[in-house]
């Protein structure tokens, strides 16, 4: 695995703490995806990675990314080389966001267990989900 540092928006990176503080066994996912206005052409309109977060990343490393992301998560990627459209998870969608489809869905958005099992199987062909709950 490839250990990097992702930039997050103040109100992501509350909701992602909150919730790998609550994690007693299991792990979060972060799925990469570029919207429209990145700066980046390259990844307009697709997922381009996901990896495992964390933790919190140090304040030099938070700084690198300038004000604009006040903070930053350590994140074990899997995979950082994929390009896979929007359209691919069309019919999925979010039931903890009002079901809205997933490939619409907004940074910091949390998305119910069987349909980001069903967002990282599209991702990932071979991607085989364990229930951490046995």
């Amino acid at each position: 695995f490839d250990l990097g540092v992702w930039p997050l928006h103040k109100q992501t990176a509350r909701k992602l703490w909150e919730i790998m503080a609550a994690q007693s066994r299991g792990f979060v996912v972060l799925v990469i995806a570029l919207p429209a206005a990145d700066y980046s052409t390259t990844g307009r309109g697709h997922y381009l990675g996901y990896g495992v977060a964390v933790c919190p990343a140090e304040a030099d490393e938070v700084g690198a990314f300038g004000t604009g992301f006040p903070e930053a998560c350590r994140v074990h990627w899997i995979t950082k080389d994929i390009k896979v459209p929007y359209s691919a998870a069309s019919r999925l969608v979010n039931g903890m966001n009002n079901n809205y489809r997933i490939e619409l869905t907004r940074d910091g958005f949390e998305v119910d267990i069987e349909n980001g099992t069903k967002l990282l199987q599209i991702l990932s062909p071979r991607f085989e989900a364990r229930d951490s709950r046995r």
